[in-house]
């Protein structure tokens, strides 16, 4: 849950290690961000500030460029799509997202991430509210004025939880 809102903002996320079953690329893949893990030598090949193109959509193996690539958009129509025996349902990883989704051709949501309910939602790590010893004051303040309207920051977390 702790990398949810820089990958939520990444352009793209490329790790050294990993496989496609791992943390980040299933993060990256329910939130719609281009991932390549498994680079082995990325975070020391590419350099901060330069520009790069993720290119995800050869299949198993990404593929980075130097630069900004040119894009042609394609718009494809959704309205005559055969139908399937299997119910096709969203694994929804953004709960801030569901109602842009609900135009899509699917039959509900099958699964939601828990950590991006609390990441987004609740929007405090549950170990502050367990164990608010070990936050600092600077962020026990913000977590307080976010839960000014409960009883304790342990009930704020509840409630948002529960209201999903």
């Amino acid at each position: 849950p702790d990398w949810v809102p820089a990958i939520r903002i990444a352009s793209a996320v490329v790790t050294n290690r990993g496989g496609r079953t791992c943390h980040a690329a299933i993060v990256s893949r329910e939130l719609g961000v281009p991932c390549i893990v498994g680079s082995k030598d990325a975070t020391e090949t590419l350099k901060t500030g330069e520009d790069y193109t993720i290119d995800c959509s050869q299949g198993a193996t990404g593929f980075v460029y130097e630069g900004d690539a040119q894009i042609e958009r394609t718009d494809v129509s959704l309205d005559n799509l055969p139908s399937t025996e299997t119910e096709v349902k969203l694994i929804l990883g953004d709960p801030d997202a569901a109602l842009s989704h609900a135009s899509l051709p699917v039959k509900g949501v099958g699964l939601v991430r828990q950590e991006f309910v609390v990441a987004n939602h609740i929007g405090i790590h549950p170990n502050a509210v367990l164990f608010p010893e070990k936050v600092s004051e600077e962020d026990q303040k913000i977590i307080n004025e976010r839960a000014i309207n409960d009883p304790s920051p342990k009930d704020f977390f509840v409630r948002k939880l529960y209201e999903g």
